[in-house]
């Protein structure tokens, strides 16, 4: 720890820095060189690696960007990191990997509400419908209770994942609370009504029908 090891330390800080400015004025290639800068001098940095991979991420360079989020892990996890990556397996079609990502993020943060919602919508593209309903529930209750756009947005989610479980009444009740607590627009009484329907209640989902011709401009 003498003086010319902590002066390469502030400057491979300094690098770092600056890359993280580049980055948030979306110059990813300035940012890019900074980071690799600030490897080239210290390969175990604790952050460098994951900062690179978000660059490359945002450059669409995902095989990259899987790469230096992979030395990342193997230097510092953070849940920081373990969601961009599990964002890139993602779309990168690797959804085993990407539930691995935001399982284990869920370890280190376990009211995640962003991870619990994409595990949720990985187990519905998979049809496990229980733990997507399930995930999503997790998400429901972790949200701050001012969120209502996100909130509804999951009750949406969580109403289609019952319904392809076949549980109709748990669906619907759903639907009662999305339109108490947001009201009724044309996508969900549509949506409502098409459970209705198929609950056999004809009279309910044609009154429901009505109100969103009543309330339609033209």
């Amino acid at each position: 720890g003498g003086p010319e090891e902590s002066d390469m330390e502030e400057y491979v800080e300094i690098y770092v820095l600056k890359g993280v400015c580049h980055e948030k004025l979306q110059d990813y290639n300035k940012a890019a060189q900074c980071y690799i800068k600030a490897i080239e001098l210290d390969d175990n940095h604790k952050t460098a690696h994951g900062r690179l991979g978000i660059v490359y991420k945002n450059q669409g360079k995902f095989a990259d960007a899987l790469k230096e989020l992979d030395r990342q892990m193997e230097i510092n996890a953070s849940v920081f990191f373990l969601i961009h990556r599990g964002i890139i397996n993602r779309a990168m079609s690797n959804n085993k990997s990407a539930l691995r990502d935001f399982t284990e993020a869920l370890k280190y943060e376990p009211e995640n509400v962003y991870c619990h919602s994409k595990e949720g919508l990985i187990y519905e593209q998979h049809r496990e419908f229980a733990k997507a309903v399930d995930s999503y529930t997790k998400a429901i209750d972790a949200l701050d209770e001012k969120d209502n756009e996100q909130r509804w947005q999951l009750y949406m989610f969580k109403a289609r994942a019952l319904q392809c479980m076949k549980k109709f009444d748990e669906s619907l009740e759903i639907y009662d609370i999305y339109i108490e607590e947001a009201g009724l627009n044309a996508d969900i009484g549509y949506d409502y009504s098409v459970l209705l329907e198929r609950l056999g209640r004809m009279e309910d989902a044609v009154a429901v029908l009505n109100k969103c011709i009543d309330a339609l401009p033209y």
